[in-house]
């Protein structure tokens, strides 16, 4: 139930590479995340740290703990604007770092809340 997510997020990606780029940004992002914080927030950490596990115990996280998903994500996006500012990354990859915010809108989906985060590099 919890791959469901993952699942309509890859679906919603019609292009094989731009789904390629996608889930190569969204692992990025979810390995970010240490098992500590998985079994703090959820119950328990992933199974393995392969991205269909790892999206799952997002999700599951999300389902326990919306604040800590909202917290993990909006760091996330403050360590890419970070890397904007000190001239790691282009402000135009910003965009392409994404895949982020179609999983989270799947994942608002699943649990049926209103969910915004801003992917904008400021």
């Amino acid at each position: 139930m919890e791959n469901d997510a993952y699942a309509n997020f890859l679906g919603s990606i019609r292009g094989s590479e731009t789904r390629r780029g996608y889930t190569r940004n969204l692992r990025k992002f979810l390995s970010l995340i240490p098992d500590r914080i998985f079994t703090k927030c959820a119950g328990a950490a992933p199974e393995s740290r392969g991205v269909e596990d790892l999206a799952d115990a997002f999700v599951r996280l999300a389902r326990n703990d919306i604040g800590a998903a909202k917290s993990i994500i909006k760091s996330y996006v403050r360590e890419t604007n970070k890397e904007v500012e000190q001239g790691l990354l282009s402000a135009n990859t910003v965009p392409n770092r994404g895949a982020v915010h179609p999983f989270t809108v799947e994942i608002a989906k699943s649990l049926k809340i209103i969910m915004y985060v801003s992917t904008k590099a400021y």
